[in-house]
């Protein structure tokens, strides 16, 4: 498992012209944590004059991210998410094994060798406009 983060924030609390306090947002506004997780396995075998072999590959991400926005002369903290996606890898063969004379080390049969990717998305993506889990700060 993989835990990743980053935090990127600016901001100003200043007068305005008529002397009222009010926040100011800088260019990095931004907060994110990231975590993900891979898992594979790897299985050979080999059997008088037949060998084959299955691998798979599989993993999970998801990324949560917070980040400040003025809105109705207040300060807000937005939490918001990129979604949760997974994917996997699946692959596998079966040959025969070759002849002494021949240097190959497998003679891959035809339709024997398989290989198989595909991602999805577990939870959908909750964009920063449509969240409405927000932390007013001011």
């Amino acid at each position: 498992m993989v835990v990743e983060g980053e935090l990127n924030l600016s901001f100003k609390y200043a007068s305005n012209e008529n002397r009222e306090m009010e926040f100011e947002l800088g260019d990095l506004v931004k907060g994110t944590l990231a975590i993900s997780a891979e898992t594979n396995i790897q299985v050979g075998f080999k059997y008088y004059l037949v060998e084959g072999y299955f691998k798979a590959d599989a993993d999970i991400e998801a990324q949560g991210c917070f980040e400040l926005d003025k809105q109705d002369k207040g300060l807000y903290l937005v939490f918001f998410h990129e979604g949760i996606t997974a994917s996997y890898y699946v692959e596998y063969g079966v040959g025969s094994k070759p002849s002494k004379s021949d240097n190959n080390s497998v003679k891959q049969e035809d339709g024997k060798d398989n290989k198989t990717q595909k991602k999805w998305e577990i939870y959908p993506k909750l964009p920063k406009e449509k969240s409405t889990y927000k932390l007013r700060l001011s």
